[in-house]
């Protein structure tokens, strides 16, 4: 390519390449590029993802109302005491979406399948055969999730 001299595209005539913008162009190519290598690693539903919920144990460990409406007050809304907090990649997360919610003891996690989640079990830090189901949601098919908590 020669400095100075702008190229016309084919296709689309009103693009024109310059020396100038081609530094602009490759920024902005690079932040998709990378925007979407987020996405697929952090917000696509995996296999492996759904796997893991579906051979989890459920139980027959039953949440009271209170205890239940307290722990979907976490899920479906932003709350003063669960702050966003910043992962080693840059995402931005629920601080109860990573650490759990602690009720009387005891802590559980909320997985928000299909939709991105930090909870051990998503994030694979535990195996499925140490999760146990206390709740499914899937009323909402627009928003379906589950609650577990951890064996030790």
């Amino acid at each position: 390519m020669t400095v100075g001299k702008q190229i016309r595209t084919r296709r689309f005539p009103s693009a024109i390449l310059t020396p100038d913008n081609i530094g602009k162009t490759a920024t902005a190519l690079f932040a998709i590029v990378l925007g979407l290598l987020v996405f697929l690693t952090f917000g696509v539903t995996t296999p492996q993802r759904i796997a893991s919920l579906s051979t989890a144990k459920s139980t027959t460990a039953v949440l009271s109302d209170a205890n239940m409406k307290h722990i979907e007050s976490f899920i479906g809304t932003l709350r003063p005491d669960d702050p966003l907090i910043t992962l080693a990649s840059g995402v931005q997360v629920k601080r109860s979406n990573y650490y759990g919610i602690n009720l009387d003891g005891t802590t559980y996690y909320y997985d928000l399948r299909p939709h991105q989640s930090f909870d051990p079990l998503s994030r694979g830090e535990i195996s499925p055969e140490k999760a146990s189901i206390v709740y499914r949601e899937t009323d909402d098919p627009e928003f379906p999730f589950t609650i577990y908590t951890v064996q030790k």
